[in-house]
């Protein structure tokens, strides 16, 4: 859904959803904003289709702030790019932790006509914010979380060894 602004042109857009952004809708503008509000705490990913060749497209995730203007969600933090093909022939998408009833907007250009696809998977928070609060680890089992950009912040765990051993400990991730 298209929404009009004074001098913003704003698209709403589920958590599972897509949206088409026109050139021609957005001719004189460089930047159309496009907004959602997760109902749920986790992770959205963006990725955009494009039917005329390779592309790119510049996003930056911005923030409400109090006063209702979008603000950028991280200071010195800089653009994402997604694109239709990467160097491995499948796409590029940009990942981002998002809260609960926060209202967010991603930036994006408009000086081509693509359709961007959102995809959430709701991620609770695990892991202790302070030392004396880590939370067990298990063996063999995951532990999911999220991590916010621009924020400094840290997740402990703890894990028992009865005896002397090896301990692998694995880490994945995607994000921006």
């Amino acid at each position: 859904m298209k929404l009009e602004a004074a001098d913003k042109t704003y698209y709403k857009i589920g958590m599972n959803d897509g949206v088409w952004i026109s050139e021609n809708e957005n001719y004189y503008e460089d930047y159309a904003y496009v907004r959602f509000c997760p109902k749920k705490t986790g992770a959205i990913t963006f990725s955009i289709s494009y039917y005329d060749g390779d592309m790119i497209v510049p996003v930056k995730l911005m923030k409400q702030n109090s006063s209702g203007e979008y603000v950028s969600a991280a200071s010195g933090y800089d653009e994402d790019y997604i694109s239709n093909k990467n160097e491995n022939g499948g796409e590029s998408t940009a990942t981002y932790a998002v809260k609960k009833g926060v209202k967010y907007a991603l930036r994006v250009e408009t000086d081509a006509s693509y359709f961007l696809n959102s995809e959430f998977h709701k991620v609770g928070e695990s892991g202790g914010k302070k030392k004396s609060s880590a939370k067990q680890l298990k063996k063999g089992k995951a532990q999911y979380g999220l991590l916010y950009i621009g924020k400094k912040q840290s997740r402990w765990y703890k894990y028992k060894v009865p005896k002397t051993k090896t301990v692998a400990i694995q880490f994945k991730g995607w994000g921006n």
